[in-house]
């Protein structure tokens, strides 16, 4: 019994563990959209100045388009598809320990009883 009383207390650490895991990963993730949205206005305000310079005028729209095609924005995005692989990767790992800890709590001991 206390062998499944300590499976139990490892089971549910693993689930807190893991949870603020997915936790960090997504918080980091949303810094890395908003990230990526600043980093395109200020890429359309860059553009948009550079052509006034250049005596263009250049709309807010095409100038958000020359945005989306920029070296800096291109490498926000990658770098969002990474940290989303790496929060739906903590994501599958909380869910497991959860379905671990479900499994251990429903599933009868030696003698036939169930730990929970």
């Amino acid at each position: 019994m206390n062998s499944n009383v300590s499976l139990l207390r490892e089971l549910i650490e693993n689930i807190r563990a893991t949870g603020m895991t997915w936790a960090r990963k997504r918080r980091e993730l949303t810094a890395l959209q908003n990230r990526r949205k600043v980093v395109q206005l200020e890429l359309r305000d860059r553009l948009m100045a550079e052509a006034a310079a250049r005596g263009e005028r250049l709309s807010a729209t095409a100038a958000l388009e020359e945005a989306r095609a920029h070296p800096e924005y291109i490498a926000c995005l990658d770098e969002i598809a990474l940290k989303q692989f790496e929060a739906d990767a903590a994501e599958v790992a909380y869910t497991a320990a959860r379905a671990l800890f479900q499994a251990a709590i429903t599933a009868p001991d030696e003698a036939g009883q169930l730990a929970a």
